[in-house]
């Protein structure tokens, strides 16, 4: 059953959806297949039950099964089964859906913290982080979510990654951008759009 990148994730998301009852779902499919992913996701082990069920959305042939990543808290993490037109699982993910609405806050050793980070910010900080300095990196993060987009400069370059809740869903751009690239995505990672998704090849990272 495959990991999905946000990508592949946001390209189910196609047409209307339609809320399935909860009666016409698998949930005990679901649930087997989640409870014997968790350990790979770095979620804790434990035994899944109907507690752990939120909601299931069908988008065409796909139905989108959300079910609680984490017990009594951190409600808008989800690892979502994917199940087929056949209601068998395929596909998965791990992710927050509220760390797109959240204030975002920047912060590299260079400039320090900056709690609600403007588009400004980006522009002007971006291209001055000076590769020589110890830990030439800025990241722009919802808020003790896991979740965010970063770089890294290197003297020939900037590496960019991006994380969905922790390090098992962790990508990069597998070669070094100019500062501008590296404002442009970030700029829409934080308002408004899913382009620096789509403008780049990136692949999952093993820690």
């Amino acid at each position: 059953m495959a990991l999905l990148d946000k990508l592949a994730y946001k390209k189910l998301l196609v047409g209307e959806a339609r809320k399935r009852p909860n009666e016409e779902v698998p949930w005990d499919t679901v649930l087997d297949f989640a409870e014997s992913i968790l350990d790979e996701r770095q979620l804790e082990p434990r035994t899944l039950s109907t507690d752990d069920i939120e909601v299931a959305y069908q988008f065409g042939a796909c139905t989108l099964c959300h079910v609680k990543a984490y017990p009594n808290q951190r409600v808008d993490v989800y690892l979502i089964i994917i199940l087929n037109e056949h209601d068998q699982p395929t596909d998965h993910i791990l992710i927050d859906l509220g760390a797109e609405y959240q204030q975002l806050s920047l912060e590299g050793p260079q400039f320090g913290f900056i709690s609600n980070a403007s588009e400004e910010d980006i522009k002007t900080l971006i291209p001055e982080i000076d590769p020589n300095i110890d830990n030439p990196f800025a990241v722009l993060a919802s808020p003790d979510s896991g979740t965010y987009i970063q770089t890294y400069r290197e003297k020939e370059g900037f590496a960019l990654e991006y994380q969905l809740v922790n390090t098992s869903s962790h990508y990069q751009v597998p070669h070094l951008l100019s500062a501008q690239e590296v404002v442009n995505a970030m700029l829409s990672y934080g308002w408004g759009n899913d382009e620096w998704l789509s403008i780049f090849n990136w692949t999952r990272m093993e820690f």
